[in-house]
């Protein structure tokens, strides 16, 4: 069986000159916004194209996206002290973003926070979310889009993430094909797994607030996966 490539690796961060450096070639730029000490962590898993990266900081920071990118992001916010805004879009944790390739990005986190951010081809979708006739539609990734993710992601995506990290670490080196397609999968459905798609009309809540008067709801992705043995290679 053909071979693909991983890597792992996770590193402590000092300062922000730090982060700069740690995620370089990312076509991200990072400012630090609020005062004190910065400190943190990124974590990265790489499967050929494909990466995953879980980082958190303790201060405020803004983060830009250049439009030279053009790998398709996914993203969820782990956890926030304070406001988190991304485009317009005020996040939660839990939430998903959806950033298409060559799409310009601007994100302020106004205190701590963790994130986690998958990168990817957009002609991997389809291969990727295999059997979900929507989300393998390379199509359905084009549009900047705001998820609103169910309460149960919310809680077990933090802990799920960092477990796969540290179970890839074993692997350093080489993938067989049924387990890179296995892990990149169970990556993916960590973080989409059971993102809710909700149709109704838009009105302002009581605290001036947009919000969607629901009148349909469909699960876009299931997460409840076995393990194939394949994957233990």
């Amino acid at each position: 069986a053909m071979l693909r490539p991983i890597s792992v690796n996770s590193c402590s961060l000092h300062s922000v000159e730090g982060l700069r450096e740690a995620i370089q070639g990312s076509h991200v730029e990072v400012m630090q916004l609020g005062r004190g000490k910065f400190s943190g962590s990124l974590s990265h898993v790489g499967i050929e194209d494909f990466s995953l990266s879980i980082g958190s900081f303790s201060v405020g920071v803004r983060a830009q996206r250049v439009a030279t990118d053009d790998k398709l992001i996914v993203g969820m916010l782990l956890s926030a002290q304070d406001r988190v805004t991304h485009w317009s879009f005020d996040m939660r944790p839990a939430d998903v973003l959806v950033i298409p390739p060559r799409a310009e990005h601007d994100s302020v986190f106004h205190g701590a926070s963790a994130y986690a951010a998958i990168r990817l081809d957009l002609a991997d979708v389809a291969s990727v979310f295999k059997g979900e006739p929507r989300l393998s539609d390379p199509s359905a990734w084009l549009e900047k889009n705001h998820y609103r993710a169910h309460r149960s992601i919310g809680r077990t995506a933090p802990r799920r993430l960092p477990l796969i990290i540290s179970h890839l670490a074993q692997y350093q080196g080489a993938l067989s094909d049924a387990a890179a397609d296995f892990w990149k999968r169970s990556i993916v459905d960590a973080v989409t797994g059971d993102i809710v798609g909700a149709a109704g009309t838009l009105f302002k809540t009581r605290t001036g607030e947009l919000s969607v008067k629901v009148e349909k709801l469909r699960l876009l992705a299931k997460s409840a996966r076995e393990r194939p043995a394949s994957a233990q290679e």
